[in-house]
């Protein structure tokens, strides 16, 4: 697993958080609670991390939307192509999409990467993690990037962002 696919869900993650940061302070002038979850646009958390990795990073966001919306991020590093899909998730959905996203990726011909969004209540998040740690098709966990956060009502929540490596399935044709 290169170092580069850790080093993008950081870069991501950071600046999700950065963004987060700056929510939580224009909804506190107001006297409101919430930073990104109070965001209800689809693939906004997709759009804030991929914007970040532009700035070092060829790389291409794509945003597709089929029932929901889901992003696709291509980079291109070291004369390789890096595949990934980026999906939201909230903990104790159907992992339906999920495998859908890791059935998608195993055809890449290339190096492909499940990226889950997801946020819930604080201390939650390692059990979600190693629950999409057991999901049928992807293996070993390259990172994962979280922050605390609040929620509208003020609780503690954690954002969070895992990325799962997804091995190319060998054609059932020679």
């Amino acid at each position: 697993m290169p170092p580069l696919v850790s080093e993008l869900i950081s870069i991501g993650g950071r600046s999700l958080e950065k963004e987060d940061q700056f929510l939580q302070s224009v909804h506190a002038r107001r006297g409101e609670d919430g930073g990104v979850l109070r965001v209800k646009l689809g693939c906004f958390y997709q759009y804030v991390f991929g914007r970040a990795l532009l700035r070092n990073y060829d790389c291409q966001l794509r945003f597709e939307y089929e029932e929901r919306c889901f992003a696709k991020l291509k980079v291109k590093f070291d004369r390789k192509n890096y595949f990934f899909l980026m999906e939201n998730w909230k903990g104790g959905e159907p992992l339906t999409s999920l495998k859908e996203g890791v059935d998608r990726l195993a055809k890449c011909s290339n190096e492909a990467y499940l990226l889950v969004f997801s946020a819930g209540p604080y201390g939650q998040t390692e059990g979600n993690l190693h629950l999409l740690d057991g999901l049928t098709g992807a293996e070993n966990r390259v990172g994962a990037h979280r922050f605390r956060t609040k929620d509208v009502k003020g609780e503690d929540y954690e954002f969070w962002i895992g990325g799962w490596h997804v091995p190319r399935k060998p054609s059932a044709v020679p």
